[in-house]
């Protein structure tokens, strides 16, 4: 049986028009999936709508080193959004990262985490970027995101954090 969720085509959103179609939805959606989520870590369930869609109006604009990858059905419908930051290390003005910061389903079933994955590799390859990294904070999906990158041959390392509100007011 054919899923209509599943993810066929992506695509860099950008410009007023992708904007003014997706920059509410996206918002939305991030407050719903992510803010509004008891299995969601600390660290983003404390985001705010306003800061959100500020974020979203600079990554819509060409010109800006974070991006919006798009994520559409065959019906050519939005089911998902990666945020990414397209910009050099630190450490080394010369490479050039592609970074996911942040990966949301609008529904289940849509197969993201295996196409943001090809994805950022065709955006690697096409600007000429020599690392990508990506990260998952979503718990409940740990096993299956690290099974789908390591079948990709994408190494990993842990990450670690520490929400010190939590410790100062324990």
């Amino acid at each position: 049986m054919n899923n209509p969720n599943r993810i066929v085509t992506y695509r860099i959103l950008n410009g007023n028009e992708d904007m003014d179609l997706y920059r509410d939805l996206i918002t939305d959606k991030v407050m719903d999936i992510i803010v509004n989520n008891e299995s969601s870590l600390p660290l983003f369930r404390h985001a705010n709508r306003e800061s959100v869609y500020s974020y979203l109006h600079i990554a819509f604009t060409n010109e800006s080193t974070i991006k919006i990858i798009g994520m559409f059905n065959e019906r050519n419908e939005l089911v998902a959004g990666c945020l990414i930051t397209v910009d050099s290390p630190w450490y080394n003005d010369s490479f050039l990262f592609i970074e996911e910061c942040v990966t949301i389903s609008f529904v289940n079933g849509t197969g993201a985490t295996g196409v943001v994955a090809d994805a950022l590799e065709h955006y690697a390859n096409e600007w000429g970027a020599d690392c990508i990294l990506m990260s998952n904070a979503n718990p409940n999906a740990r096993k299956m995101i690290s099974n789908t990158m390591h079948k990709k041959n994408w190494d990993s390392y842990e990450t670690f954090y520490k929400m010190m509100w939590l410790v100062i007011n324990k």
